[in-house]
């Protein structure tokens, strides 16, 4: 959190951009000084993975939460 903090005084400052999560907006623009903008679409996106050793002790549990990804994300592969 100390790492966002920086970034966000930076911005203010005028010493650059930063990407942030939209769950965080609302929260980094609440002072007025920052403004907002959004992409035009198709907006950018990232992909995750999850990935393990074949011989790990906990490959039921990492399957379990991959499949938890799964289940709330339509767009995540099978």
């Amino acid at each position: 959190m100390r790492r966002v903090c920086r970034t966000r005084q930076c911005v203010a400052g005028g010493l650059g951009v930063t990407l942030v999560p939209e769950s965080a907006v609302a929260v980094e623009v609440r002072r007025g000084d920052l403004s907002t903008a959004r992409f035009a679409s198709p907006a950018p996106g990232r992909t995750i993975g999850v990935v393990f050793r074949s011989s790990s002790g906990r490959a039921e549990g990492f399957r379990q939460l991959a499949e938890l990804v799964r289940s709330v994300s339509p767009t995540v592969p099978r």
